[in-house]
Parts: structure tokens; sequence; C-alpha cells
């Protein structure tokens, strides 16, 4: 921690012991961006940032002086938006017709194919911020919650073209997700 604190200053170094509440408050009060920065993974230190509505992405860095075989260091780095994007009272919300008709082609399923969205995910966007750590964290995670559903802190939204199943994107196979939607 010490090493990296000085790469990521002034960003808030979060620890699965902190009290996030009053870490949120020093964001809040000290301005200090939207980024923090941890080297835990574990997964209900994940559910208590989801649930405080804290992004969590993954960086990857060298180690310097690693040998033969390149070795990395994986950084967890959960972002607070100051602005969130809140569906609120969705019975509400107007939707044109034009969206309306286009929306007919596809259907949208909800933790149906979570390896798979992943994966489209990387292959959309290469393992930018879904590194092995916080892919596990997220797998484990799903996976408790499939078992014990009174929360939804980590999910797969996907879309599929049409009411067959067929996937938006053209793959082949019934019923496999076309685009990384949202974890």
């Amino acid at each position: 921690e010490a090493l990296l604190a000085d790469r990521y200053d002034p960003l808030l170094l979060l620890r699965e012991s902190d009290d996030i509440e009053q870490q949120i408050q020093r964001i809040v009060e000290g301005n200090l961006g939207e980024f923090c920065w941890s080297l835990d993974f574990g997964e209900q230190f994940l559910q208590r940032l989801f649930s405080f509505g804290f992004l969590t992405i993954c960086s990857r860095l060298p180690v310097h002086g690693a040998r033969e075989t390149p070795e990395y260091l994986y950084v967890l780095l959960p972002k607070m938006h100051r602005q969130r994007s809140v569906l609120r009272q969705i019975s509400a919300m107007r939707v044109d017709r034009g969206a309306r008709k286009r929306s007919r082609k596809y259907r949208l399923t909800v933790d149906v194919a979570f390896d798979l969205v992943v994966d489209g995910c990387i292959e959309q966007h290469g393992q930018s911020w879904l590194w092995p750590p916080i892919r596990q964290s997220f797998a484990a995670l799903f996976q408790r919650q499939l078992s014990n559903r009174p929360t939804m802190e980590d999910s797969s939204i996907e879309d599929h073209q049409g009411h067959s199943g067929r996937p938006a994107r053209g793959a082949q196979g019934g019923g496999e997700p076309a685009h990384c939607q949202a974890l």
C-alpha cells in the first residue's frame, strides 16, 4: 500500500474494514474526485461498495524487477459517481414510438448468461477493467446471489434479437446474449 500511495495520491484508499459511509463523507467534503483505490477484492467488500453506489473496475500494474515471467499487481478502482443515472418510477417514463417499435426486435433477460456477458465485455473492450481478480470476485458474488436472492448487487442484463433468442450480433447458438449490457 505504501508504494501505491504516491501513485494514487490524492485518491482515497479504501480498505475492506473501512466504514464506507464515513469514507463517502471524506470524498464529498474533501472534494477528492470520483475514484478511490484498494487492494481488497473480497466479495463482501464489493457488495458493500455496490450497495453505496460505487462502480468497481480493476487496473493492472506491472511489478518492477519481475524476471522471466511478467508479474502484475491488480488494484481495485471503485468509482463514486457524483451524478448517478437512476431510473425511478419506471412506469412514468416516456418512451417515444420509434424506440418502442425498434425495441420489438429485442428481448432482455436478467442473469441468464452471466459468464457469457463477462466474456462479451472482454471481447468488446479487452480486459482493460475486467482483470482476473475482479472477474473471480464478480463470479463468486453472482453465484452466492443466485442461491440467496434477497438483493441484486451483481447481475447481468443480456439483449437478444427477436423472441427466438437469436443473438443480436449474429453469433450462432440459441439464446446467447449478443452484447455486454451491464454487470
